[in-house]
């Protein structure tokens, strides 16, 4: 094996492909890193923080240098940026009320299709 790239899933299990295979595979977490920290990958612990933060990683076991893919996607919010990005109060009580009507009224609609369909096929037995 030449290289890996790897990244943990919510489901404690590790997604990996590697120059052998390029079909995804999966391990438990356990098994991943019993498998990954045999070789002498440098800053080892480092490697492990990232795979802990479920981020994407690309180890060359050639060099046992390892990079983390992505990481412009990687951005950290402080607090105040948070609370702005939760709804008040008065926005919540709207999405609630949306969330109802529009379940009422796509159940009505359900039901008036379903209606519409029995009655336009109601008399189709008779005409053959």
């Amino acid at each position: 094996m030449k290289w890996l790239l790897f990244f943990q899933n919510p489901n404690d299990r590790v997604t990996y492909t590697s120059d052998e295979s390029e079909d995804r595979s999966s391990l438990s977490y356990k098994k991943f890193c019993d498998m990954v920290f045999q070789f002498p990958i440098k800053d080892s612990e480092g490697l492990k923080i990232h795979l802990d933060t479920f981020h994407t990683v690309f180890v060359n076991l050639n060099s046992y240098e390892w990079e983390v893919i992505y990481p412009e996607r990687i951005t950290e919010y402080n607090f105040d940026e948070m609370v702005k990005l939760n709804p008040n109060e008065e926005d919540k009580q709207k999405q609630e009320k949306f969330k109802k009507n529009r379940e009422v009224s796509l159940t009505k609609e359900y039901f008036d299709n379903i209606y519409k369909n029995k009655r336009e096929n109601l008399f189709n037995g008779y005409r053959k």
